[in-house]
C-alpha cells in the first residue's frame, strides 16, 4: 500500500500490506468447504474486521478527513463501489454460464435474488465487502470531519465512542434478523466502528514499529488470547449480520486485527529502523545482529504475503465466484485420495496453495492487460 509523504514522493507502508495479505489468506481458508468449525470461527471472528481497521489506519497515515469531501467521495467511489457494479453485473452471468454447463440449481431464481441483493447493496456472494466498506469509510470520514469542529484534539476518541455506540444500538436490535436489506444498512455501522479504531490504533503500531521484537511478543499474545476467549462468542459473520454478543464481537475483532497487525509490523522488512539509525528494520535484523541485509535475504515470506495484500481486493472478487476455489478442491480431494494421513490438514494445505498460486497467475495476467492497455491507449492518442 503506498502514500505520498510531504516530499510527493511515495511511501509504501510494508506492514499494511502484509496485514492485508494474512487478512485475505485467512479468507480463503475460512472459505473452504471443509475446514474445521473451530478454526473457522476463529478465522471469521476478526478477518474482515482486519481490513477496515487497516483502512482507518491509512486514513490517520494520510490525513484523509484534512482533504476534500468531493476528493474523498469520488476516489472512493472508482475504488470501491465501481467494481461492486461491474462485477454484480459480471458474476451472474458466469453463474449463469455454469448453471447451463453442470444442470444444477434454478439459474433465474438466482439471478432474481442476486439483481435484488445488488440493488439493496447486500451484495452477490464477495462482493457484500465492497458497500460495506465504501459507506463504512464515508460514515466515518463525515463523524470525524463533524468531530474536529466541535473538539479537533479529540476528534479521533469522539469519532471512536460515536460509532461504538451507534454501533452496539443497530447490532442488538437488528442483529438477527434475515431481512437482506436491513443486514445491509447495519452492517455499515461495525465497518465505520473498526474504521476509526483503526484511526486511533494507528499511532500505538507506528510507536511499536521500531520495537520488532516486542511488536511480535504483543501481537502472538494477542492472538493466542483469542483463541482463549472467541469461543464465548460462538459463530459470527458480518456478511450475514450476526454478531453474536456485539460488545464480545468488537473486543474479538479488535484483538484479532491487531495481533495480526503488530506481527506484520515486526516482520516488515520496510520498516523505519531500529530507532537508533541502524538495521533494516525488520525482526530479522534484531535476531541476527546484520546492520545491512538485502531485501531478498530478509524474510522472502513477508514479501510474498505483501503482494498478496497489494492485491487483496482482487484476490477476494475472485476466488469464489471464477470458481478457483472450487476447482482447488476439486484438485486437493483428488490428490489426498492417495495420502493415508492427516488427509484433512493435507486437503486444506494443499487447497490454499492451489488458489494462490491460480490468482498469482491471474494477477499477472491482468497486470500485463493492463499495461498494454494503457499503451495502446497513449499510442492512440498520439497518432490522434
Amino acid at each position: 500500500m503506498e502514500t505520498a509523504d510531504n516530499t510527493g514522493k511515495t511511501t509504501r507502508l510494508g506492514y499494511f500490506d502484509i496485514a492485508k495479505g494474512i487478512g485475505i489468506i485467512l479468507v480463503v481458508i475460512a472459505h473452504i468447504e471443509y475446514v474445521d468449525l473451530g478454526i473457522r470461527n476463529y478465522i471469521v471472528s476478526f478477518h474482515m474486521p482486519l481490513f477496515f481497521v487497516v483502512s482507518g489506519m491509512l486514513s490517520a497515515h494520510i490525513n484523509e478527513f484534512g482533504r476534500p469531501a468531493k476528493t474523498v467521495i469520488l476516489k472512493k467511489l472508482k475504488r470501491i463501489m465501481l467494481p461492486y457494479l461491474v462485477f454484480s453485473v459480471l458474476f451472474p452471468v458466469i453463474d449463469i454460464v455454469y448453471f447451463y454447463i453442470t444442470g444444477n440449481g434454478d439459474p433465474f431464481g438466482t439471478l432474481r435474488q442476486n439483481i435484488y441483493d445488488s440493488l439493496v447493496l447486500y451484495g452477490y456472494s464477495v462482493l457484500w465487502f465492497l458497500p460495506t466498506a465504501f459507506f463504512g469509510d464515508m460514515f466515518f470520514f463525515f463523524v470525524m470531519k463533524a468531530a474536529s469542529k466541535i473538539a479537533e484534539k479529540y476528534a479521533s476518541v469522539i469519532t471512536f465512542l460515536v460509532t461504538l455506540g451507534i454501533s452496539l444500538i443497530m447490532c442488538f436490535l437488528f442483529g438477527h434478523t434475515g431481512d437482506h436489506f436491513i443486514v445491509a444498512m447495519v452492517r455499515f455501522f461495525p465497518a465505520s466502528c473498526l474504521v476509526s479504531a483503526g484511526n486511533l490504533l494507528y499511532i500505538l503500531v507506528e510507536k511499536m514499529r521500531s520495537r520488532k521484537v516486542l511488536a511480535a511478543a504483543a501481537g502472538v499474545f494477542l492472538l493466542v488470547l483469542l483463541v482463549l476467549i472467541h469461543g464465548f462468542n460462538g459463530t459470527v459473520d458480518m456478511h450475514f449480520g450476526v454478531y453474536g454478543k456485539p460488545v464480545l464481537y468488537f473486543i474479538n475483532a479488535l484483538i484479532g486485527s491487531l495481533g495480526v497487525i503488530l506481527i506484520s509490523a515486526a516482520i516488515d522488512v520496510t520498516g523505519q529502523g531500529d530507532g537508533l539509525g541502524q538495521g533494516d528494520g525488520s525482526l530479522f535484523w534484531f535476531l541476527t545482529k546484520q546492520r545491512t541485509v538485502p531485501l531478498s535475504q530478509t524474510v522472502p515470506l513477508s514479501r510474498s504475503v505483501a503482494f498478496y495484500g497489494r492485491n487483496s481486493l482482487f484476490v477476494m472478487i475472485t476466488h469464489i465466484n471464477f470458481y478457483i476455489l472450487y476447482c482447488a478442491e476439486v484438485l486437493s480431494f483428488r490428490i489426498t485420495e492417495y495420502i493415508p494421513r492427516a488427509k484433512n490438514i493435507v486437503f486444506n494445505l494443499m487447497t490454499v496453495v492451489f488458489v494462490l498460486a491460480a490468482e498469482f497467475v491471474l494477477i499477472k495476467i491482468y497486470e500485463i492487460g493492463k499495461m498494454k492497455t494503457v499503451s495502446l491507449i497513449r499510442k492512440t492518442g498520439k497518432q490522434q
